[in-house]
């Protein structure tokens, strides 16, 4: 269940930030609003992704002794990128509330969401590449490019 619910906060708040994005610069109330939604649903679907992780843990915990050192890094992550995730949902909430409402001021209030937005993104995407690392050997410092010098040609 974590392997198909982990890329949804990822890609999800890539999604809602270019959406957001858009919006603003057409000054588009209908497409902000798809955003703000946007970012509420993933907010809500980061909940069971994160809390998946424990059982993604018990299977992957005692492959490798590296892998309990990358497990606490990402699980580390993880909780601070939640606590993000459902901030930006909450205030992408009262924004959406704001925006329906046409209230004073929502512009600022919808660009204060983009910037808030771009980072939940950068701090989700450091979580994947955290989770990425317990799995995939090829992304960790010593693995990647320095692997591939080794190959015998």
């Amino acid at each position: 269940m974590h392997l198909l619910l982990n890329h949804f906060p990822i890609l999800g708040s890539l999604f809602g930030l270019l959406l957001l994005g858009y919006g603003l610069l057409k000054k588009s109330d209908s497409v902000i609003e798809s955003a703000l939604f946007t970012f509420i649903v993933i907010a809500v679907i980061s909940v069971p992704a994160f809390l998946s992780g424990e059982v993604a843990e018990e299977v992957v915990e005692h492959m490798n002794k590296q892998n309990d050192i990358l497990i606490h890094e990402h699980e580390d992550a993880a909780a601070y990128g939640l606590w993000l995730m459902l901030l930006l949902g909450l205030s992408s909430l009262v924004a959406l509330i704001r925006t329906i409402k046409k209230r004073e001021n929502v512009r600022k209030f919808q660009y204060g969401i983009m910037l808030f937005s771009l980072i939940a993104f950068l701090t989700m995407s450091y979580v994947g590449i955290t989770g990425g690392k317990i799995r995939h050997t090829e992304i960790r410092a010593s693995g990647g490019l320095n692997q591939l010098n080794q190959i015998p040609k």
